[in-house]
């Protein structure tokens, strides 16, 4: 009896964590939904934020004007490319105007961000060749270190050779070795690095439960969370649970959307997810947003990733379209079949009634004759 009642009790919680993870995944992508319909509210208030900038930029001093242009580059680093390339190549000349080591030192890894985020691997190697942080500040390092951990891992995932992306994920693993080796071990660059470095090797588990420590004991801003949530949606989904998957990867496009971030890749990879799960519709609007943004960035790398869907997708919508056609198609014939029937079944039902109606007369004509007959023989 203990065992039938702990089943049931099993059972039951089960079922009822099941209805609300389908709950929330229902939740975040209407979510999702009205946020991508309003994203042109988050590009405005990106843009505003930009002039605001530029116009500081009149009577500024040298090391204002570079903080001022820097700071434009942060601005436009992964919502357009062109203007960001600029700002960072502006940045990197006053820096050497101002004979500035640590302002060289960011400026150039700047233009390197730009190269990575455009997909151009090789001229973003090149330039970090040319960076020289040994005699940098330990901030400045530390943006350094974190910046070789990321090119190395992103040329690792873009490489298809199987020795290349090796070799590209163990000198990655290295310079978050050297980053970690220089700040705090309860830090967020500490606990990003470690789970970057679990989930390039396989540790999805463990990936996972660092991701959500940041999210849980730090304060994240909306791009950070983005990248956060989608590196939790897709350990999630290599691992199989592709709701979970679809619930981070969700979350991270809502925070691209709110931080007006255009270099993304979270929308594409759940529109592949809710492509394979039936929701077509959904999958097609989400994956021509991605490649509207990635179009908006000029991030050649993502529109690489985003062709291949993008006829698979149209695809499957258009079978799902001519799926539903041909439903409704066989329900107003069915329908159509039904009236007639009803139509013949009413003909079949009046012609029996009318029938019934003329022998109910008949029946009471022959009762008159045969009451009236009767009676005549009373008299007789």
């Amino acid at each position: 009896m203990k065992r039938l009642l702990t089943v049931i009790t099993a059972l039951t919680a089960a079922l009822f964590t099941s209805e609300a993870a389908s709950d929330e995944l229902k939740s975040v992508l209407k979510d999702l939904d009205s946020h991508i319909e309003n994203s042109h509210i988050y590009v405005q208030q990106k843009q505003e934020r930009i002039d605001q900038l530029r116009q500081k930029l009149e009577g500024a001093t040298c090391s204002e004007t570079y903080d001022i242009n820097y700071g434009l580059f942060e601005e436009y680093q992964s919502f357009r490319y062109d203007s960001a390339y600029f700002y960072a190549n502006r940045s990197l000349e006053l820096a050497g105007q101002m004979n500035d080591q640590d302002k060289m030192v960011r400026s150039r890894c700047a233009v390197v961000f730009c190269y990575m985020s455009s997909g151009l691997f090789l001229e973003a190697f090149d330039e970090m060749k040319k960076v020289d942080a040994r005699n940098a500040s330990l901030q400045v390092k530390k943006e350094y270190y974190s910046l070789y951990n990321r090119l190395y891992y992103d040329a690792s995932d873009f490489n298809d050779t199987e020795n290349w992306s090796a070799e590209y994920t163990r000198l990655g693993t290295l310079y978050a070795d050297s980053l970690m080796s220089i700040v705090p071990k309860e830090s967020y660059d500490y606990i990003f690095a470690v789970a970057q470095s679990e989930i390039k090797h396989w540790h999805y588990s463990q990936c996972i439960d660092f991701y959500k420590q940041l999210l849980d004991e730090h304060t994240v801003s909306d791009h950070n969370k983005a990248i956060i949530n989608s590196s939790i949606g897709g350990a999630y989904r290599i691992i199989g649970q592709n709701d979970s998957a679809v619930v981070y990867l969700a979350k991270a496009s809502i925070n691209d959307i709110e931080s007006a971030t255009k270099e993304t890749t979270a929308l594409y990879r759940l529109a592949e997810i809710l492509c394979e799960t039936g929701d077509a519709d959904r999958a097609y609007t989400y994956i021509h947003s991605a490649m509207a943004d990635a179009d908006f960035y000029n991030a050649r790398h993502r529109k690489l990733s985003i062709n291949p869907l993008l006829p698979i997708i149209e695809q499957t919508r258009l079978d799902a379209i001519t799926k539903q056609r041909n439903q409704m198609a066989a329900i107003t014939i069915l329908v159509a079949i039904l009236m007639l029937v009803m139509v013949a079944a009413a003909a079949v039902i009046f012609k029996q009634y009318r029938k019934l109606k003329r022998r109910s007369m008949q029946l009471r004509e022959a009762n008159r004759i045969k009451e009236e007959y009767i009676g005549h023989s009373f008299y007789v």
